[in-house]
């Protein structure tokens, strides 16, 4: 998946998802903040497969979601954080690593037929 090591970002697995282990190379190459272009550009995935994937990673209570807005309110960036237990202790996902990143190739899947079943079907 990644861009194994072409350019600045760092080699993440083979894997056509962001696996845990990818989120936290991430999380440390980008200082522990990522925001969904970080992904992108490290990882050459879709915004909307990343999005996804980060709404998994939410719900296991790995990342938080947070917003920053500018001085005048006229726009916000939207970026993560690890949460308390994980950015205390990175290697605590290890722990998690196999159920998640099946959850995440199973989302992947789906997606991947979806976009299938949308180029096969007529219009």
């Amino acid at each position: 998946m990644g861009l194994d090591g072409a350019g600045p970002y760092p080699v993440l697995s083979s894997d056509p998802f962001l696996t845990i282990g990818d989120l936290m190379i991430l999380f440390k190459f980008f200082d522990y903040r990522l925001s969904i272009q970080n992904i992108c550009l490290a990882t050459n995935l879709p915004v909307t497969v990343i999005a996804n994937e980060m709404k998994v990673f939410i719900k296991e209570k790995i990342v938080a979601e947070l917003y920053h807005t500018s001085a005048d309110g006229m726009t916000s960036n939207k970026f993560y954080i690890l949460q308390g237990e994980y950015r205390d202790d990175p290697d605590k996902y290890l722990e998690l690593q196999k159920e998640i990143d099946l959850d995440l190739s199973k989302l992947y899947s789906a997606h991947t037929h979806a976009q299938a079943d949308k180029v096969r079907k007529p219009t």
